[in-house]
């Protein structure tokens, strides 16, 4: 599945602060089932065929979205999730983003995402292996 995300706003169609039924309405048509799980109080849903998770504050407002593969994920043109951290970071800080590098990772708070990267911590340039999408204040 190919997501498209809009900085600070969600993916696609999907927006930050839509209720959990409106987005589970939106991706059980394209994506099929989901399966909920807990992440400390707050539940999540988890789409497994496309690696997408969809997570919500305790009023079960969509407040990220996290992509693995076999998602795509462009952002201004490109597939995050197909670049090691390096590129990605790279790309990023070239389009004006601010980065803040991490040891398995990095964040842009100015355009809502963060990239994960757990080998990073033995090799700055490993794979990307999920791309959260996050709506303004979300790191608060």
């Amino acid at each position: 599945m190919r997501f498209e995300i809009t900085p600070r706003k969600g993916i696609n169609s999907l927006r930050f602060g839509d209720d959990r039924e409106e987005v589970r309405k939106a991706l059980s048509t394209t994506l099929g089932p989901y399966s909920m799980g807990l992440r400390g109080a707050d539940a999540y849903d988890c789409y497994s065929v496309a690696g997408l998770f969809a997570y919500y504050d305790s009023a079960d407002k969509l407040e990220a979205l996290e992509a693995a593969r076999p998602s795509e994920v462009q952002f201004s043109g490109a597939d995050i999730l197909s670049m090691d951290l390096g590129a990605a970071i790279a790309f990023l800080s070239e389009i004006g983003e601010e980065v803040t590098p991490e040891e398995d990772g990095a964040t842009s708070v100015s355009c809502g995402v963060a990239l994960y990267a757990p080998l990073a911590k033995e090799d700055k340039n490993a794979q990307i292996e999920s791309v959260l999408v996050f709506r303004d204040g979300y790191y608060d």
